[in-house]
């Protein structure tokens, strides 16, 4: 699904000119499911309910703590315990988007395409109340400000054409830079 990432990343940078660099980061990979790597999303969710029981498994994916008991219960359900686990998956996700920062001019636009566990990890550290329970849609939009002082979550999931122009209003527009999941070659 890397090359998935890096095939949105073109196509969307294509219709900007200049086109913007694009800037291949290994540390916007997707989550690491250790064993049950490349198993849908569906057959995960279905190994975890079977290991725990439905109502243990749905406890532990609710409330304000739903995100870490999702990521928990998929490393408890993993055959291999090799998936990662909240804390490493979270400073992944702060240490790509730092990287991604310090790389970018000052007050630019910035894209960043990638995975659904990486992007959902990044929100549930910014406004975990603004993380939908069925995490973040494929292609779907989330727009974070991020200033010397802080970080702002100013959209989430968005998929509808006229709720992403709304996120336009008040950034400072330059040529956006693109990250994409994968190491330089």
């Amino acid at each position: 699904d890397r090359g998935r990432t890096i095939e949105t990343a073109h196509r969307i940078i294509a219709g900007h000119q200049p086109q913007p660099p694009l800037i291949q980061l290994s540390a916007l990979r997707e989550y690491y499911f250790g064993g049950l790597e490349g198993d849908s999303g569906n057959a995960v969710i279905t190994r975890t309910i079977r290991q725990f029981g439905v109502a243990a498994a749905f406890r532990a994916w609710r409330g304000s703590e739903r995100f870490a008991g999702l990521v928990r219960s998929i490393r408890e359900a993993d055959p291999t315990h090799q998936a990662e686990d909240l804390p490493d998956l979270i400073a992944r996700a702060h240490q790509a988007f730092t990287q991604v920062i310090a790389q970018s001019p000052d007050n630019s636009d910035i894209l960043v395409v990638s995975h659904g566990m990486l992007l959902s990890a990044l929100i549930h550290q910014l406004a975990p109340e603004d993380l939908p329970f069925m995490l973040l849609k494929n292609t779907s939009v989330t727009r974070v400000d991020i200033t010397e002082k802080q970080w702002q979550v100013r959209g989430v999931n968005l998929t509808r054409e006229r709720d992403i122009l709304a996120l336009r209003g008040s950034a400072t527009s330059t040529a956006p830079d693109a990250a994409s999941d994968q190491s330089p070659k």
